[in-house]
């Protein structure tokens, strides 16, 4: 990965993480991010706690990360 996407990637990163947000990662490359003071609950979300996931990123090997 060239050095300019890996500064574009960490500004897209900065740019969520913020008081509130929980960011889990894992070692297969993928990171979420997780809003821990939403109003509401997440359509998707297991349990009853009222957390929404923000955004959701495949890094892997050498592509371009793919944030869905």
């Amino acid at each position: 990965m060239a050095t300019g996407r890996k500064k574009r990637y960490a500004a897209d990163v900065n740019e969520f993480v913020r008081v509130g947000m929980l960011a889990v990662g894992t070692y297969g490359g993928m990171l979420h991010l997780i809003d821990l003071q939403s109003s509401t609950k997440d359509e998707y979300s297991i349990g009853t706690a009222p957390i929404h996931e923000t955004a959701r990123w495949v890094v892997w090997r050498n592509y371009e990360p793919l944030r869905w």
